[in-house]
């Protein structure tokens, strides 16, 4: 097939903040490549929908910028290097057919929500990466894992290796939701998010300040060397502790719905704002 390449290495800039949207070819052998290495940057801060047959590498050194961006089809981000440097200015939203692919200790940025459709794990490569929401708001994050209890899962099921909320100049809130049915619903129970640790680092952590919001997901983190299920920490009537520098928290009762609800509209909201 035919590869269009899109290259800024070097030291480079490439300055593409003006385009909204990019539509790759239409024969499914031929691609749209976008690659940055070298300190090089390719800068596409307002992008907002990304349709066929279009890829992202992100290599040694390279740094790429998207928008608040929804992956409507056949996508695929490959961060590729430890020192690769990739973020989004907003939401990133991944279709059941678009994936992203990381390397044991790089580290995504994302402003925003985070959601994935698909049903294929091997299409969110995140369990040996770091997944940093740094936003100034509340963001969500979509899970997608089969619940095996504590320990059940060490890598896959939609996992990821180190969830970092919030930093050290500013607090968030991140509220995990379970919006998508990503294949691992079972019994009518929410799908769950594992938090592997990278090597000796612990699988989750939360600047202070911030706060990781567990609704009704199951959550089950690797801390200092053991496995911990987060619900667990909570007894009756306690909605917040104390963990891993920052604020677990679960909502109020009344509030669960409201807060399902909202995310789906939120979600939804921001997938025709990147139609526009």
């Amino acid at each position: 097939g035919t590869v269009h390449r899109v290259t800024a290495s070097g030291g480079g800039l490439v300055d593409l903040s003006g385009v909204e949207s990019i539509t790759g070819p239409s024969r499914a052998e031929d691609y749209l490549e976008f690659v940055v290495d070298g300190t090089g940057t390719i800068d596409l801060s307002g992008l907002q929908a990304i349709q066929r047959n279009v890829r992202f590498n992100v290599n040694t050194g390279g740094n790429l910028i998207l928008g608040n961006v929804g992956a409507m089809s056949l996508t695929t981000i490959n961060v590729n290097d430890v020192t690769s440097s990739f973020r989004t200015s907003g939401t990133l939203y991944l279709s059941a057919d678009s994936r992203i692919n990381v390397v044991p200790a790089a580290t995504v940025n994302v402003t925003d929500d985070f959601w994935f459709t698909t049903a294929n794990e091997t299409f969110l490569g995140l369990d040996d990466a770091v997944l940093h929401l740094n936003g100034n708001t509340t963001q969500f994050l979509e899970v997608g894992g089969t619940d095996l209890g504590i320990s059940g899962s060490t890598s896959g099921n939609f996992g990821i290796g180190q969830l970092v909320v919030g930093q050290a100049t500013e607090a968030t809130t991140v509220l995990l939701v379970d919006l998508f049915d990503n294949g691992n619903r079972v019994a009518g129970r929410a799908e769950s998010l594992y938090l592997f640790g990278l090597g000796g680092a612990d699988g989750l952590v939360i600047h202070p300040g911030s706060r990781l919001v567990l609704d009704r997901i199951n959550v089950y983190a690797r801390q200092q060397g053991e496995w911990v299920h987060l619900n667990s920490l909570f007894s009756a009537g306690v909605t917040e502790v104390p963990f891993a520098g920052g604020i677990l928290a679960v909502p109020e009762p009344s509030g669960i719905m409201l807060l399902a609800v909202a995310g789906g509209l939120l979600c939804l909201r921001r997938r025709r704002n990147s139609r526009v």
